[in-house]
């Protein structure tokens, strides 16, 4: 009885073993991707923030003008066919004229007329508030997606 105890606990640990490293396999993988996106993407460019609106965890969306440069926003679409590990991923929305939306996980730190550095080179979105930088992470941690189930088969 303790014998088969035993060997059903080890079997368990393994499990839960390989389960784990599935998660972290998968989670460095969608992590890489989105690297791979943002520095596809090529996009330098500058806006200055019309408004934000706040999510309850600290993020937002934040609607801008584009200041200086040229996203070319038909990157994303045309890259869409090339993910391996992500169902969907985008930064980037149009709308009218010069005015685009995005998504930043630290908008409650945004005012109205602050200005956003956007660089897939730099791999990094910086804020700046009276010419002055108020905070800067990776711009591959700020675009949106989902990705697939690591045990989806592929095409």
């Amino acid at each position: 009885m303790k014998r088969n105890l035993l060997i059903l606990a080890a079997i368990g640990f393994i499990s839960v073993l390989l389960i784990v490293r599935l998660v972290a396999v998968h989670q460095t993988r969608l992590e890489a991707e989105e690297r791979w996106f943002v520095q596809s993407l090529g996009y330098e460019f500058s806006v200055e923030v019309d408004s934000v609106r706040k999510y309850e965890n600290n993020g937002g969306r934040v609607w801008a003008r584009i200041t200086e440069g040229n996203p070319k926003m038909y990157r994303e679409d045309s890259l869409k066919n090339h993910f391996k590990n992500h169902e969907m991923l985008y930064f980037i929305f149009r709308h009218s004229g010069d005015s685009v939306s995005f998504v930043l996980p630290d908008a409650t730190q945004l005012h109205t007329g602050d200005s956003i550095r956007i660089s897939s080179s730099k791999d990094s979105v910086t804020v700046f508030h009276e010419n002055k930088i108020v905070s800067q992470i990776p711009f591959s941690k700020t675009v949106v997606g989902w990705g697939a189930s690591p045990f989806k088969r592929d095409k």
